[in-house]
């Protein structure tokens, strides 16, 4: 066999302390020492450069010349004062900067031990949050658990068995550790007016405050616009300030990265349905649009790129031509299931790689999976079908080398004469314009389970962002030595490694944004290891191969 190698979307199962009761702690201004870290999007942690190298140059230039503090120029009740060079702002404390548009963050250092650090908007702007049942006034020290009765609404308090252990047992009408949600907590259409106190993701994992210090970079926290009428506050309650499919929040990931979820919640209007190996699931009814496949690559939700970037759970939703290729039962060795990813590119069609099908040209072996999300489950707006024809392309060759021609067509049996129905988790990617190839270093977008050779793959669908690389620096001696032809194509980075065609199963599509719609571009197809420097991920250059594709399926 060739070192074709099963793409895999790593997801990493993650663990995090529930959330507790709240306690404060205070300093004094003067016991800080690290009053000038500021978190901006071109500002890392960690960074020492001055203010001036953080600031655009418009913000010198767009004053009146006559007054130069009129209108005042300053931001956040910021003062003016006139100057031979403009004006001058004079900041309030909490805020530095020319226009004094930059907070300060005094949580640099990690002042909270067992606790969260977040910001306020009055002296001395931040308080410790402490975990029950550590106490201020650094949650250091904790109290006797159920000492002091942590469980809201007449819930009652029983320690554990280990050491600071304890489970709040809650009324019938009440849920959470604290019993702090109701039971019956839900929330309308997407949830952009939900004020519940539901603080859980779906996975588990505990809220971050809307005022944490660690937001400070993004732009949705309590110091963003609108964040008042958005439900942002001194809370971790989950909400949905972007207008996204329903209410979620950050929490911390694995090395203190931040990342994001869905929330916990239910839609108001669910109906609740036992399936197998899941729990009760909403009932949607599926989101039909005027008219059937009128346009391409445009999904219902954009991407919400300051909260996804890189190897980053995702939904359908935002990729609705995703595809999941599955076995419909074992055949030798291989499991059923999903083997494989896809695009669907026309109602009755589905792009992917030739070698998914090296196991079996059957179209009778397989089946394909629209509009999923979690891979292991069955959900509401997915869209099943068996495969009327495969077509692997005629040139297609499996060498020690490489996989060449590495591109099929699958065609879904129709059903009463109809197959996938667009909804907003069901469209189709474009085909590129032409045989044009797009600008080197532009940023395209892989998604998938990550299946692997191993069996091994995500239960939710991931995301990544890749840059496309050059053919001749992806055929230079240290990364594929004149391997690849023009039908072929990199992606990743090359100095770094990391992010790549690991982060997406085989077949799956790498999409490029050309006019404001998602073209398909490449097919994940073979890579050597995973992530490594030097050895991005090789994908199908889908341009090359256009006119194949349109005479197979007009």
């Amino acid at each position: 066999m060739a070192k074709a190698i099963t793409l895999i979307l790593m997801c990493v199962a993650l663990q995090v302390v529930v959330p507790l009761t709240e306690s404060y702690a205070y300093w004094n201004l003067d016991d800080l020492d690290i009053y000038d870290e500021v978190y901006a999007d071109e500002h890392n942690e960690g960074d020492d450069e001055d203010d001036e190298d953080l600031d655009p140059p418009w913000l010198n230039y767009d004053y009146n010349e006559e007054d130069p503090c009129s209108p005042n120029p300053c931001e956040n009740e910021g003062t003016c004062k006139a100057t031979l060079k403009g004006f001058q702002c004079h900041c309030t404390p909490q805020y530095k900067g020319k226009k004094c548009q930059l907070v300060i963050n005094p949580c640099k250092r990690n002042m909270c031990r067992k606790g969260e650090c977040v910001l306020t908007a009055s002296p001395p702007f931040y308080e410790c949050k402490c975990e029950y049942p550590y106490k201020p006034p650094f949650c250091g020290r904790a109290i006797v658990p159920c000492s002091r009765n942590p469980c809201k609404n007449g819930g009652t308090c029983n320690p554990g068995r280990a050491r600071r252990s304890f489970t709040c047992t809650c009324p019938p009408a009440f849920t959470g550790q604290f019993c702090e949600a109701e039971s019956n907590d839900c929330y309308h259409e997407i949830g952009e007016s939900y004020r519940g106190n539901v603080s859980i993701t779906d996975d588990g994992e505990k809220c971050l405050y809307w005022s944490s210090h660690r937001l400070l970079k993004k732009n949705i926290n309590i110091f963003g616009d609108h964040a008042e009428e958005n439900g942002l506050a001194n809370h971790r309650f989950c909400r949905n300030p972007d207008d996204d499919e329903k209410p979620w929040c950050f929490y911390e990931g694995t090395n203190g990265k931040l990342k994001w979820d869905f929330c916990a919640v239910y839609s108001c209007d669910r109906e609740t349905t036992t399936l197998p190996q899941t729990t009760s699931l909403p009932t949607v009814t599926p989101f039909l649009l005027p008219r059937t496949f009128d346009t391409c690559g445009q999904p219902f939700f954009k991407n919400s790129l300051q909260r996804i970037y890189g190897g980053q759970k995702t939904t359908l939703s935002r990729h609705p031509w995703q595809a999941s290729v599955q076995l419909k039962f074992a055949i030798g060795i291989k499991d059923p299931g999903h083997i494989c990813g896809g695009t669907l590119i026309r109602p009755c069609w589905v792009l992917t790689a030739a070698h998914c099908f090296e196991i079996s040209l059957q179209p009778k072996h397989y089946q394909v999976f629209l509009g999923k999300n979690k891979i292991r489950q069955k959900e509401i707006n997915q869209q099943r079908f068996d495969v009327e024809q495969i077509i692997v392309h005629d040139d297609y060759e499996d060498t020690d080398d490489a996989l060449y021609n590495d591109i099929a067509l699958m065609k879904l049996k129709s059903v009463s004469g109809y197959c996938a129905n667009e909804t907003k988790y069901v469209k189709t990617a474009c085909l590129p314009d032409g045989d044009t190839d797009l600008p080197l270093n532009s940023e395209c977008y892989i998604s998938g389970w990550g299946t692997t050779e191993f069996g091994t793959y995500s239960k939710h669908l991931l995301f990544a962002s890749v840059k496309l690389i050059s053919q001749r620096s992806c055929n230079k001696r240290v990364s594929y030595n004149q391997i690849l032809d023009r039908g072929m194509l990199c992606a990743g980075n090359l100095e770094e490694g990391g992010v790549d065609s690991c982060q997406g199963d085989s077949g799956g599509p790498l999409t490029c944004l050309k006019d404001g719609r998602h073209q398909i571009y490449g097919i994940v197809s073979w890579g050597d290891s995973c992530g490594l420097r030097q050895k991005p991920g090789v994908y199908v250059r889908v341009t090359t191969y256009l006119n194949w594709i349109l005479k197979q399926i007009d």
